[in-house]
């Protein structure tokens, strides 16, 4: 038989079991909440120091970028100053493609009756003016050097004339025919053979027939002028010279020799021989612009 005593001590038992099981369940919550609180520190530990290395990276990271950009900016600037200068020098070769050279060298104009080639004039009026055969002669060498110089331009060559501009004392040398002249550069003034007629008028020079000397070299240059003319003609069909040469001679109708007494159609003639020659000279400017 149970007795109040037995049942109160077996209770107190049971109560003292529980309790001490919730203890030690309590104890075990602990020791895992610690546990797990240490994983958490660790962690976080760990979460620190990336996030620590992310500042530096993201530190270094700025500062290549504001680098970057500075070159960027830097690298902008140079290369607006370059497309600049690109302009500028684009305009700048557009304004000289359109300049000829030899418009400069061989400026040819008038002064009066006289027609001018760089200052020199061509043609003699007693009546009017009197002009130096000086200035005349130094007149027809800037004319046979300009004609010489558009002839080497074009790669042209004279059939039965070879140029041999020598200042106021140019020749013009007569290629006998059915020589072989294909040796020689164009318009060289080393052509051999042949006769040479003086582009100048000497009255100091004991040759006789001055005159009748500078009259055959006038019609000699008139024609390489007209062989030259054809055959820029022919290369551009657009263009004719303003003044038809003619045999015998003559330019725009009128001789291209110095007869007494006719020096006002002389003059004139000369002026139309430098016009053709200023035509000659716009359609080399021409060719070499395009």
């Amino acid at each position: 038989m149970t007795t109040p005593a037995s049942v109160t001590t077996t209770g107190t038992m049971k109560v003292y079991d529980n309790a001490e099981q919730q203890v030690q369940r309590l104890r075990k919550e602990l020791e895992a909440v610690d546990l797990e609180r240490a994983l958490v520190r660790r962690r976080r530990a760990q979460v620190e120091g990336r996030r620590r290395r992310l500042q530096r990276l993201q530190s270094r990271w700025w500062v290549s970028n504001n680098a970057a950009e500075r070159m960027v900016i830097h690298l902008v600037g140079n290369q607006n100053a370059t497309l600049q200068d690109v302009a500028r020098a684009k305009a700048r070769l557009k304004v000289l493609a359109q300049l000829n050279a030899a418009n400069d060298c061989f400026y040819i104009w008038h002064a009066g009756p006289f027609a001018t080639i760089n200052g020199c004039r061509l043609g003699r009026l007693p009546s009017f003016m009197t002009v130096e055969w000086v200035d005349i002669n130094a007149g027809l060498g800037q004319s046979m050097l300009l004609l010489d110089t558009l002839v080497r331009r074009a790669g042209f060559r004279f059939r039965d004339h070879q140029l041999m501009p020598l200042g106021s004392f140019s020749k013009i040398i007569k290629l006998p025919r059915g020589r072989d002249e294909a040796g020689l550069v164009p318009s060289s003034p080393r052509a051999s053979g042949g006769n040479a007629l003086n582009l100048y008028y000497d009255e100091a020079n004991l040759v006789f027939f001055p005159r009748r000397n500078l009259n055959a070299a006038l019609v000699a240059f008139l024609r390489c002028v007209e062989e030259f003319g054809t055959y820029v003609e022919q290369q551009d069909p657009t263009l004719r010279l303003p003044h038809r040469i003619q045999d015998g001679g003559k330019v725009g109708g009128l001789s291209i020799s110095l007869i007494q007494g006719e020096e006002e159609t002389w003059t004139r003639a000369l002026k139309y021989l430098l016009t053709d020659l200023k035509w000659l000279l716009a359609w080399s400017a021409k060719r070499v612009a395009t």
